[in-house]
């Protein structure tokens, strides 16, 4: 399987994507030491500095679907994004706190001076969302082994980790949060628990809380289907003016590759449910 490829799109959301680089059954990035498993795409942020992507590496520890585990994640900057891909420079850092453990679940967001990182940990029964921030300014000079600050619910921000509160709980390992463009608040949609034929949303005013109850938002139908599950449900404020546009994902409950009609992505355009 193909663990990233990288195309670009040009004009709307519904619009095709050209491949760039990464054809055929090589991935387009790839770990600075080969002997590292591979890297998984968890999200990026364009800033004028350049293009930041952050990825998992990943490696395999069995001979099961499901038989792998995350190294750590690192921070690439691409100085010069609109150059042809064979042109890229990649800088690397690794971030310090991100790993099997407590791991970035969606793309950065630039919140004023700061740059918010939303991320995942396991909590006994379940995963709680956590959030981590850093200076707008030292985020785009890759320095990012220090200063980082965490939010420590009643006690505010901290730069402990082991002081860090979860946000809510019933999350996965990937979901989406984005800032209304009008200010009218931030908005959270998720598959509850990573895999569900179900798609939450959750509302707050600002992004450390205090976010309201999750309400549902669409029922996935390829889940009444025993051979195949539902995941990944992310929202795409970039394409609508109006309304909800939010993507999820299908897959095989057996671990093989379920064909590419039924992997690709499927596109919904949904009414916001009433406040």
């Amino acid at each position: 399987m193909v663990p990233n490829s990288v195309g670009v799109q040009a004009g709307n959301c519904s619009d095709s994507f050209e491949p760039l680089c990464g054809e055929g059954y090589s991935a387009a990035l790839r770990p600075k030491d080969p002997n590292q498993g591979w890297l998984w795409p968890a999200g990026g942020i364009l800033l004028k500095e350049g293009l930041f992507l952050v990825l998992h590496r990943m490696e395999k520890r069995g001979p099961g679907s499901w038989d792998f585990r995350v190294l750590g994640s690192e921070l690439i900057r691409i100085p010069d994004p609109r150059a042809p891909p064979s042109q890229w420079e990649f800088q690397r850092r690794g971030l310090p706190w991100s790993g099997e453990d407590f791991l970035v679940a969606c793309s950065p967001v630039r919140h004023g001076g700061k740059i918010l990182f939303f991320a995942t940990r396991w909590q006994g029964k379940g995963r709680g969302l956590f959030l981590a921030r850093l200076e707008k300014e030292a985020f785009a000079r890759l320095e990012v082994d220090s200063g980082w600050e965490f939010w420590g619910g009643a006690g505010g921000w901290t730069p402990f980790l082991r002081e860090a509160e979860a946000l809510f709980a019933g999350v996965g390992t990937e979901l989406s949060i984005a800032e209304d463009p009008q200010g009218k608040g931030w908005t959270c949609v998720y598959s509850p628990g990573g895999i569900s034929p179900q798609t939450f949303l959750r509302k707050a005013q600002a992004p450390q809380g205090p976010w309201g109850a999750a309400r549902p938002l669409y029922t996935c139908p390829e889940a009444a289907s025993q051979k195949l599950y539902c995941y990944g449900a992310k929202l795409h404020p970039e394409c609508a003016s109006s309304g909800l546009w939010v993507t999820y994902s299908v897959n095989t409950a057996d671990g093989t590759f379920p064909g590419g009609d039924t992997a690709l992505p499927r596109w919904l355009l949904l009414s916001a449910p009433e406040p």
